[in-house]
């Protein structure tokens, strides 16, 4: 080590340039004097600093690439292993030892015997003016503590990444410079992707860097020679998984010149060209065929259906042709058909996404939050936002809020841009156009591109155009043209796929504003589609207590009046269904409204008179729905009209209580001629004659008919009268639809929907066991087939206002493919277990009529298999698989899917056997979970009357 520093230093940098670089004014000295005055060290970081950054800037200039490297390297290599283990350093130096010898003894020796020549000598001199300076000088300070010691070597470890990271620029990316300085360019590239992803939200990435540590959990394993799909909602945190995993492929890089090279792409700069090619280009032809690649293709969503599915086509047959290397896409759900190699970015742990929001917040940030917020937070997105916003003295109420004010804070913020009118026009513009042709094309003219570009919210997109960097500035922009009737929310809410694309435009655009303004858009919606009113509703409400009271003087006028608009947008809205959900006779009557002010809040009643047109009454004070005959029903006492969309609010909840019970209460639903009928009238028709539930015998039609009239004679004179047998309970009223029904069927016996069991004297307890195995078969086939007409048939009658809200039917004609399985231990007559899944018809067509032995429905909405060996659970992973892959690429080819909630829908249960009514029990659990999904159903599961 007897060199002088001069002739050391001076091979390093190789470039004349590098001096100028490391002395750029955010140079070695400042980064690592800012880091140890963090850890209370300003003396000891001031003096390392000022000797590393003079012999950096001064001596280290003309070595050889290849020696710089293996020095810088086998120094951090060197501390990266003693950092390991940081109490063997600080009792070396409170020993007195020289830290030096220390780090020499535990390798640095034969590091340089192993390194030679120049690279052995330039390590050697590193590690002398680091390792000795940290060891002589630290432990003389007063305020030295031994964990200072860690900090300290971290530090000079991040002066060598630093020495990189200046000497890469002057290689530039891919250019052949080794390993190391290209590895340094990438992370160079990567902090910034995620500079700018943050800069919106105001925060430094050191800031949350912890918060924000746990997203390398969340890593999806992508194998050599394979692709693999990080799919999520929007704000679940998908780039940045994908940027850890990047970061990690990165890493591997530099320890090696024989793995695959890193390279970030986004989707729309493959756009429709071949991956393999854009890859090429990328990083070179030579480099792709020595090394492979470890490619993240960000951002699936952003371009077409058609693009999307050229660069997943592209990214299989690269990954399939070349085993080294492997894509890792980023992606919404739908995008793509649903496969095994697909990693579901579900966002944070509840603690993960308190704990971010906190660090930016405050830590009593999350406490008094509803599930609803919690539940957006666990998208990291959303809990930047939130964070920001909660700093700032806010508290967002949703979603919808949470992007109008991101949004509008970063429009505050210095460097955006956008205070021109005519460039502001031009973002409104570009936001509809983008909205409107699902992101394929701006619209713009060159001149308004080059304007567009100006701001920090836009940057180029493919085939010359321009887009908003992030979705929440197209989505608020677009907004801003439905409050200025730049775009009409007609034109927004006319049907499915407009309101997909247009949804949180709307939602951020009827937040605030007018009153007037507001109801426009969200009558618009109601009347477009309950479940689209319903989802709008749900995203802009504010979700506080209805005890919460009005601020100010509440104009009992104005709120009636609203009130009553509101009702008629969801009664006509609700179409057959409004009598059964809401206090009014039909869809179409008048209602009659009471309301007043109580103790500063406004209490609503519903009158049982239909009035010649609607009308809005005072309230009596004497009103009391439980007194007999009183004109008032559905009264409800001091609401705190908590929010300007308090009438959309009190409705919907309203529709969603009354829900349930409408199915619980044994109403008859549906077409007359339908299951729903056919299983109710058998029920009602077994009860008077006495018979067994589980035997389920045919009836006579001329003996049910003698026994209902002389049942409807004894009630004469009754509203209402009832009977109990041994078999359950019956009315007159619901024996007067089992007469009416019996007129419109022309039978000779009442007959139950289902196959009756077949075996007269079982060998076990279980009810199955009055089934054969094929006979049981038939029954779940039955049940299952019967269930899929009974749902589209409610969808067609009660429901036919949803049509595309809801999920099932969304997609068109579905079936059913089950499985009825003997598993191990049940004796031949055992209890069964019973497992399916919903799919497209055209789904269950193709799969069932590929394989043999199934059991079809009568009507063909139903394939079931008899197993007597349940296959191995990976056998049975792969059916599931190869069934939810053919579900997902229907519908992406078709078009057809819900907005709300994704097509799927896999249940394992019991067989209801012994129930009355099992088609119409297992179509009612559909249609409700459908409901609940949109939030116009509240509770458990139905249980529709079965005795």
């Amino acid at each position: 080590m007897g060199l002088s520093i001069a002739r050391l230093v001076t091979r390093l940098a190789g470039s004349d340039g590098a001096a100028d670089l490391l002395d750029d004014g955010t140079g070695v000295a400042s980064a690592l004097a800012g880091r140890l005055t963090e850890e209370r060290l300003p003396q000891v970081g001031q003096k390392i600093a000022e000797e590393l950054d003079e012999c950096l800037r001064v001596e280290f200039r003309q070595a050889q690439p290849n020696d710089r490297e293996a020095a810088l390297t086998s120094l951090n290599d060197l501390l990266a292993r003693e950092l390991a283990d940081p109490q063997r350093l600080v009792d070396a130096t409170r020993d007195g030892g020289v830290l030096l010898t220390h780090l020499m003894r535990q390798g640095g020796e034969s590091v340089i015997e192993s390194l030679g020549g120049e690279a052995g000598a330039m390590f050697a001199f590193l590690l002398e003016r680091t390792a000795e300076r940290i060891g002589t000088l630290a432990p003389r300070l007063p305020d030295f503590q031994p964990a200072a010691l860690v900090y300290l070597l971290r530090a000079i470890d991040e002066v060598s990444v630093g020495v990189h990271e200046r000497l890469a620029d002057l290689a530039g990316g891919y250019a052949p410079s080794g390993s190391a300085d290209m590895a340094v360019w990438l992370r160079r590239r990567s902090v910034e992707r995620r500079r700018l992803r943050l800069a919106a939200f105001g925060v430094d990435t050191n800031d949350v860097k912890v918060a924000l540590a746990g997203i390398t959990g969340m890593l999806p394993d992508v194998p050599s020679g394979t692709m693999r799909a990080l799919v999520g909602a929007f704000g679940a945190g998908k780039s940045e998984i994908a940027e850890a995993w990047h970061l990690q492929t990165i890493d591997d890089f530099a320890a090696s010149d024989s793995v695959p090279v890193p390279l970030w792409l986004h989707a729309r700069e493959i756009g429709t060209g071949a991956v393999d090619e854009i890859i090429a280009r990328q990083i070179g032809a030579p480099l792709l065929r020595e090394r492979g690649v470890s490619a993240v293709i960000d951002g699936l969503d952003e371009v077409d259906g058609l693009a999307a599915e050229g660069i997943a086509v592209g990214a299989r047959v690269l990954t399939a042709g070349d085993a080294r290397s492997r894509v890792l896409i980023t992606t919404r759900a739908g995008v793509l058909p649903a496969s095994d190699d697909q990693h579901a970015a579900d966002g944070l742990p509840e603690a993960q996404a308190r704990s971010l929001v906190a660090v930016l917040a405050g830590p009593h940030a999350t406490w008094d939050w509803t599930p609803e917020l919690v539940e957006t937070i666990r998208r990291p997105f959303f809990a930047l936002a939130a964070g920001t916003l909660i700093a700032a003295g806010e508290a967002p109420r949703g979603q919808a809020e949470l992007i109008s004010k991101l949004v509008e804070s970063a429009l505050s913020r210095a460097g955006v841009a956008t205070g021109s009118i005519e460039l502001f026009g031009i973002l409104v513009k570009l936001a509809v156009a983008l909205t409107r042709s699902n992101g394929t094309a701006d619209e713009l003219s060159f001149v308004e591109r080059r304007q567009a570009l100006t701001t920090r919210l836009v940057a180029s997109g493919p085939r010359g155009g321009v887009a908003f960097v992030l979705p929440i500035f197209e989505q608020w922009f677009a907004a801003e043209a439905l409050r200025t009737n730049q775009y009409s929310i007609g034109d927004a809410a006319s049907s499915a796929a407009t309101f997909d694309r247009w949804r949180w435009a709307i939602a951020v655009a009827a937040l605030d504003g007018p009153v007037d303004r507001s109801d426009d858009f969200i009558a618009a919606c109601v009347r477009l589609n309950p479940g689209a009113g319903a989802w709008l509703i749900d995203q802009i409400v504010d979700r506080r207590s209805w005890d919460a009271p009005e601020e100010g003087p509440i104009d009992l006028e104005a709120v009636s009046s609203r009130l009553l608009r509101a009702v008629r947008a969801w009664a006509g809205a609700l179409g057959p269904l409004a009598g059964w959900v809401l206090p009014v006779q039909d869809a179409e009557s008048p209602v009659r409204i009471g309301t007043r002010i109580v103790q500063e809040r406004v209490a609503v009643g519903w009158s049982k008179e239909v009035p010649q047109s609607d009308e809005v009454a005072e309230l009596p004070v004497e009103a009391d729905w439980r007194a007999h005959g009183d004109e008032w029903r559905q009264i409800a006492w001091g609401l705190g009209i908590p929010s300007q969309h308090w009438p959309w609010k009190y409705l919907r909840d309203m529709i969603a209580a009354s829900t349930l019970p409408m199915f619980n209460r044994g109403h008859l639903l549906g077409s007359s001629g339908g299951v729903w009928h056919a299983e109710r009238s058998y029920l009602t028709a077994r009860v008077m004659a006495n018979t067994s539930a589980i035997r389920r015998p045919p009836l006579a039609r001329d003996f049910v008919v003698e026994l209902a009239e002389a049942r409807l004679k004894q009630a004469e004179g009754s509203v209402r009268a009832g009977w109990q047998t041994s078999a359950g309970v019956v009315d007159s009223l619901q024996i007067k639809d089992l007469v009416a029904w019996l007129v419109q069927q022309e039978v000779d016996e009442v007959v139950h929907p289902l196959p009756a069991p077949d075996i007269e004297s079982p060998e076990t307890n279980w009810v199955t066991g009055l089934y054969s195995h094929v006979r049981l078969a038939q029954f779940c086939a039955e049940m299952l087939g019967c269930a899929s007409a009974v749902y589209e048939d409610l969808c067609r009658t009660l429901f036919s206002k949803f049509t595309w809200s809801l999920v099932l039917y969304a997609s068109g004609p579905f079936g059913v493919i089950g499985e009825l399985y003997y598993d191990e231990g049940f004796t031949e007559y055992g209890e069964p277990g019973f497992e399916y899944v919903v799919v497209p018809l055209p789904v269950l067509e193709k799969y069932a009529s590929e394989r043999s032995g199934w059991v079809w429905s009568e009507n063909g909405r139903s394939a079931i298999r008899v197993a007597f060996e349940r296959d191995s659970s990976e056998s049975r992973l792969r059916s599931l698989g190869e069934i939810r892959a053919d579900v997902s690429d229907w519908i992406r080819r078709s078009g057809s899917a819900s907005p709300f909630a994704t097509f799927g829908l896999s249940v394992s249960t019991v067989i209801e056997c012994a129930h009355d009514r099992p088609a119409s029990l297992t179509a009612a659990g559909w249609l409700c979970s459908d409901l609940r999904a949109l939030g116009l159903l509240r509770g458990g599961v139905p249980q529709l009357p079965s005795r």
